[in-house]
């Protein structure tokens, strides 16, 4: 993809997530393994969190009252944090509905938010990194 000259291009520092704004005065491009991680479309995944809270009492679980426990996965750190975000102005139901669950998150052991989220009513979201094995095939090791 391109993003021609004269359109306004934000880039964020991977360490610091501060968004620095620019206008390049060549062509920028871009391919897709760069999206969410040297490009970021947060409208995108807007989207896609939208069609979700939309979709998700009429189509994908018609007749619940609540949020399943649902597992997204990031493609790094910034990216989980960017959604953690979206989902939480999309549902609006405060930090504790959605959070982050990754080996760099501050402030409490990832092991003891992984079983927060598999065995207490909050979070309803969890997004993660590589982290949460989605079943036995699993080539990690249990302790």
């Amino acid at each position: 993809m391109i993003a021609d000259p004269g359109v306004v291009l934000g880039r964020r520092d991977r360490a610091t997530r501060k968004v620095r704004w620019e206008q390049p005065d060549q062509d920028y491009t871009y391919t897709g393994s760069d999206l969410d991680r040297g490009v970021v479309a947060k409208d995108q995944i807007r989207t896609i969190v939208r069609t979700f809270k939309d979709r998700l009492y009429s189509e994908i679980f018609p007749g619940r009252t609540e949020v399943p426990k649902t597992l997204i996965f990031a493609k790094d750190d910034s990216h989980a944090e960017d959604i953690v975000e979206i989902v939480r102005e999309e549902f609006n139901r405060g930090d504790q509905f959605a959070q982050k669950i990754t080996y760099k998150t501050t402030g409490a052991d990832p092991r003891q938010l992984i079983q927060d989220f598999r065995t207490s009513f909050w979070p309803r979201i969890a997004v993660t990194v590589d982290m949460i094995a989605t079943g036995p095939t699993s080539s990690r090791s249990r302790s």
